[in-house]
């Protein structure tokens, strides 16, 4: 599990409950004593003892958690579970009685709404390419807004602006990617996602100029240690020796063409990896 997660499946399951719970009272008031016992399950049931997972939102919630923070189970969400947030977050269910509050209500900055909404901002930036605002952003790099409004602002990226709000600024998907990418709180993508976002990961660390080299050489070696093993199977033993040592942050003679080659495996910008390799080697 990773370090990162900002809240247990136990915080998210218990928030579940009194999600259903109040939806199910909301609608208890407008129907029948049947139809109400039938939400329940079992008419004998209480707030702390009716089955929540006989109800949908609590699969739809699961896959969205293992998805939001890539955790086992991530590969299962599908098209219709971006939806279902989207209808979660934006009043799908009951959000209030007389005397209850669901953690789904808006004005409630609640854990199982940050879940969903990360769950959002992340499955939006792999799958349909989405820009995200600085909220978005923050979620996923496990900080705070005004923490990441100044980050983004210190590191030179560059927010397209519809409004006033921070809502109205966004940032590429592409952009993004690079920005979470150095950020320590952010939890990487597993599977397709990480591949396809392969070549944004990498040029965000070479053009990175807070890095030295030698950082970067260590980040794409854990990042990417298959693709260099592969890499090297292609090789002669004296060249694949160079290789190694260079991922190990040795200092072998300057070769223009491994590095190159490594440039091209790894999708990075030619120039500027070549550039930073040669200045390395000789510093």
């Amino acid at each position: 599990m990773s370090k990162n997660l900002p809240y247990t499946w136990e915080q998210i399951e218990a928030e579940i409950r009194k999600a259903i719970w109040v939806s199910i009272e909301a609608i208890g008031i407008f129907t029948t004593n049947e139809a109400y016992s039938e939400l329940l399950g079992d008419e004998n049931a209480d707030e702390d003892t009716f089955d929540i997972k006989r109800h949908r939102v609590y699969s739809v919630v699961e896959r969205c958690y293992a998805y939001a923070y890539q955790l086992p189970g991530y590969d299962k969400v599908e098209e219709e579970n971006w939806y279902e947030a989207e209808m979660l977050l934006n009043g799908g269910m009951p959000v209030y009685t007389h005397n209850q509050e669901s953690p789904l209500m808006a004005s409630l900055d609640s854990p199982l709404r940050s879940v969903l909404e990360t769950f959002f901002a992340r499955y939006g930036m792999n799958v349909y390419q989405k820009a995200l605002n600085i909220r978005e952003l923050s979620l996923l790099a496990g900080m705070t807004e005004s923490v990441a409004r100044a980050s983004l602002s210190k590191e030179g990226f560059k927010l397209d602006r519809s409004g006033s709000t921070d809502e109205s600024a966004i940032l590429s998907s592409e952009e993004a990617i690079r920005w979470l990418t150095k950020r320590r709180g952010f939890i990487p993508n597993k599977g397709e996602a990480l591949d396809g976002q392969k070549k944004a990961i990498v040029e965000g660390l070479v053009f990175d100029q807070s890095m030295a080299f030698s950082e970067i050489i260590s980040e794409l070696s854990r990042r990417y240690s298959t693709d260099i093993f592969e890499i090297t199977q292609k090789m002669s033993d004296a060249d694949k020796e160079w290789v190694l040592a260079f991922f190990k942050r040795n200092k072998p003679d300057i070769r223009l063409d491994l590095l190159k080659t490594i440039a091209k495996e790894l999708e990075a910008p030619e120039a500027m990896f070549v550039g930073r390799a040669v200045t390395h080697l000789i510093g």
